[in-house]
C-alpha cells in the first residue's frame, strides 16, 4: 500500500529508532483529537462484525514488524527501516471509515511492534542516559525509554490498581513515555534522564531485599547565607557576608555519620550548599570512597541547592565519588504576595527558572526526580514530569516554615502515581516551637488503593547542641510487600558515628 498524508515522511524521515519512534507517535497525537475513540473505532476486537475489517491484516503486519525489530542494533537501522517499508507496500487494508485515521493503524502497528520488542533490547546501549533519545524528529514530542523494574514493583503489581492516567496514546506503551515539548514554557527545559547502571553502584548494596535507606541532614547551625533585595521586589542569596567553616564542619560530619550507618541516599536542604560547601563535599565524598570502597552503599547525593552567581536556584546530584550526575534548576519562584494591591512584596529573582531537570534513573531501584520547595507546592512544573515519567521517588529539597503544605502533595502522589517521596527540609527555616521538620513518604496500601504512609522527622530530643554534631536522620523505605502484609517506613537520628 502507498501511505498518503504525508504519513510516509515520518517514516522516511526518521534517521534513527528513536526518532522514528517520536514521529510516530507525535504523527498519532497531532492526527488524532479523540484518542480513546480511534483505539476503540479502529484497534478493538470486541464486537465480531462491527470490527475494523483490517485486524487480522494488521496482526499479520505487525508479526512480520516484531520479527524485523527483534533483530535491531544500532548500526543496522537503515537496514530496519528498508524493511519495514518493505513490510508496508507488501501490506493492503480494506476501506474503512476515514481513510487518513485508516491509514494511521499502520503507524500504530509500527509503534506497538517496537515498543513490545524493546522489552528485550539490551540496556548496554543506554548506559549513560535514558531520555530524550530522539534526536531530529519531525514533532514536539520526545522520546524517554521506561523503567520498568524499580524498588516498589512487588508493591506496584501486588496492589491491582493502575496509576491514576488518562486513557489516551501514552498510556498504550510499556518500553517507553513521551512528553510534548511543546508544552514547555520557553528556556525551560525537558527532563533528561541520566542512568546509573549495576556497574557503576557500590558492590556492597543490593536491592534485591527490597530496602532503601536515604538520610535527611537538616543543617541545624546558623544560616550561611543572607536573602537580599534586587530590583523591585527580587531577593537573591548571598553566602559573601557569612562565614562557611560552622556549616561545612557540621555538613560534612553529618556525612561521614550517613554514609558509615550504611545510607544509600544522603540529601540536604535548599540554599546551605554554598560554593565553599559544594567543593568540600565533593572532596570529603572522594575521600570517604578511598577510605572504605569495599564497605560503602552510597549512591547519590542530591545538594539542596546552590544560589549561582547568574541568579539561579541549582541542585547539583553527586555519585558516591563526589562527580556531578546531574543539575536541576528550581522552577517555580518563591513569592510573597502583598497584603492589598497587585504585585508582590518579595519575589525570588531566578534568571533562568527550570533551565535544566537531570534525574536520575538508579538500575533496579527506579527513577529519582529531584524537585525545589516551591516547586512541589504550584501543582505545574513537577507535577507533569509526575504524570508522565511516573518517577519512583521525589526528592524534595526545601527551606519551608511550613510542612503540612508539602504533605498534602505527597499524599496525592502516592495516590495517583505510586510516587515516594522525602522531604528534606532546613531545621532552621521552622519555626523553634514546631517539632516537625521534614518527613518521608512511601507508597502503601490502604484497602484497595494506593495510599501514603508518612513518617515525620521530628526535633523533640534535640540538643541545643545540634548545631555542632553534624546531625543526620536515616529514613529507612521497606517496599517488600504481598497479600499479608505491606509497605514500611521509619525515621531515627543517628546520633554519633558508627
Amino acid at each position: 500500500m502507498i501511505l498518503h498524508y504525508g504519513i510516509d515522511s515520518y517514516l522516511k524521515e526518521a534517521d534513527n529508532i528513536y526518532d522514528l519512534i517520536g514521529n510516530c507517535f507525535g504523527l498519532l497525537c497531532e492526527s488524532i483529537s479523540n484518542h480513546q475513540l480511534y483505539i476503540s473505532r479502529y484497534l478493538d476486537n470486541v464486537n465480531g462484525s462491527k470490527n475494523n475489517p483490517n485486524l487480522k491484516c494488521l496482526n499479520v503486519f505487525s508479526e512480520k514488524i516484531m520479527a524485523i525489530i527483534k533483530e535491531y542494533k544500532p548500526s543496522i537501522y537503515p537496514d530496519i527501516l528498508c524493511e519495514i517499508l518493505k513490510c508496508i507496500d507488501e501490506t493492503q487494508l480494506k476501506k474503512y471509515r476515514d481513510d487518513k485515521e485508516n491509514q494511521l493503524t499502520v503507524i500504530y502497528s509500527i509503534l506497538s511492534s517496537i515498543d513490545a520488542a524493546a522489552m528485550t533490547w539490551e540496556r548496554k546501549w543506554m548506559t549513560s542516559a535514558l531520555g530524550p533519545l530522539d534526536r531530529h524528529g519531525k514533532t514536539s514530542y520526545r522520546v524517554y525509554f521506561k523503567t520498568n523494574e524499580s524498588i516498589h514493583s512487588t508493591y506496584t503489581k501486588g496492589l491491582g490498581r493502575d496509576r491514576t492516567s488518562p486513557s489516551t496514546f501514552f498510556e498504550q506503551f510499556e518500553s517507553f513515555r513521551f512528553i510534548d515539548s511543546s508544552k514547555w514554557k520557553p528556556c525551560t527545559s525537558v527532563p533528561q534522564i541520566k542512568y546509573l547502571p549495576k556497574i557503576h553502584q557500590p558492590q556492597q548494596f543490593y536491592a534485591d531485599d527490597l530496602k532503601l535507606k536515604i538520610a535527611v541532614i537538616p543543617v541545624s547551625c546558623n544560616m550561611n547565607f543572607q536573602f537580599v533585595p534586587t530590583a523591585g521586589s527580587g531577593v537573591r542569596v548571598d553566602y559573601s557576608k557569612n562565614d562557611q567553616t560552622q556549616i561545612v564542619k557540621v555538613i560534612l560530619l553529618a556525612l561521614k555519620k550517613a554514609i558509615n550507618a550504611g545510607c544509600n541516599i544522603i540529601i540536604l536542604p535548599e540554599y546551605v550548599v554554598s560554593p565553599d560547601v559544594h567543593r568540600k563535599i565533593q572532596n570529603m565524598l572522594k575521600y570517604l570512597m578511598q577510605k572504605s570502597f569495599g564497605d560503602n552503599k552510597l549512591l547519590a547525593v542530591f545538594e539542596g541547592s546552590t544560589w549561582t552567581d547568574d541568579d539561579n536556584n541549582v541542585m547539583r546530584i553527586l555519585d558516591s565519588w563526589g562527580n556531578e550526575l546531574g543539575k536541576y534548576y528550581k522552577y517555580s519562584p518563591f513569592t510573597k504576595n502583598k497584603d492589598e494591591g497587585h504585585g508582590f512584596e518579595k519575589h525570588e529573582a531566578l534568571t533562568n527558572p527550570g533551565l535544566c531537570c537531570d534525574m536520575i534513573a538508579i538500575e533496579n531501584i527506579g527513577l529519582f526526580l529531584p524537585a525545589i520547595c516551591r516547586d512541589v507546592i504550584d501543582g505545574e512544573y513537577t507535577e507533569e514530569i509526575i504524570k508522565m515519567l511516573f518517577p519512583a521517588f521525589i526528592i524534595i529539597s526545601a527551606w519551608s516554615p511550613s510542612v503540612a503544605s508539602f504533605e498534602i502533595r505527597e499524599k496525592e502522589f502516592a495516590n495517583k502515581y505510586f510516587s515516594s517521596s522525602v522531604f528534606a527540609n532546613a531545621c532552621s527555616s521552622v519555626n523553634a516551637n514546631s517539632e516537625k521538620i521534614g518527613n518521608g513518604c512511601i507508597v502503601s496500601k490502604e484497602g484497595t488503593i494506593a495510599g501514603a504512609n508518612i513518617c515525620d522527622i521530628c526535633r523533640c530530643s534535640c540538643l541545643s547542641s545540634c548545631g555542632n554534631d553534624g546531625c543526620v536522620y536515616m529514613l529507612e523505605y521497606n517496599f517488600k510487600f504481598d497479600a499479608e502484609h505491606n509497605t514500611s517506613i521509619s525515621v531515627h537520628k543517628i546520633c554519633q558515628q558508627h
